[in-house]
């Protein structure tokens, strides 16, 4: 009975082990430290609902890109674009819609991986 305990504790930590690694593995990848940032920023427009928007974005170190900010007067819903001009679009960087409060609803493209 002991041995057969001993045997079902190794089991389950192992079990529990495996079952953290892939959201260990995920916090890994989403960490901001792994990607950098270029020093020139670039403007896109972007249709919303109520109009256009000039969203500022940066190249990262990887090749792709990331949204660095809205204008504050922003409004209506806005779709972040999958790719601009031809440039994967995978990271919304940190307070980029920061007092943009009229903004009714922003939508991501699947290829953001950062947030």
């Amino acid at each position: 009975m002991k041995r057969l305990k001993r045997i079902f504790t190794i089991l389950l930590a192992g079990i529990l082990a495996l079952t953290a690694m892939p959201a260990a593995l995920s916090l890994q990848l989403l960490s901001p430290a792994s990607l950098t940032a270029s020093a020139e920023t670039t403007v896109v427009t972007v249709e919303t609902d109520q109009g256009t928007v000039m969203l500022t974005y940066t190249a990262l170190s990887d090749g792709t890109i990331s949204i660095t900010s809205c204008p504050t007067d922003a409004a209506g819903s806005l779709e972040i674009p999958a790719t601009i001009d031809g440039t994967a679009v995978t990271a919304i960087g940190k307070e980029a819609f920061l007092d943009c409060t009229a903004l009714t609803g922003i939508e991501l493209s699947d290829s953001i991986t950062t947030i």
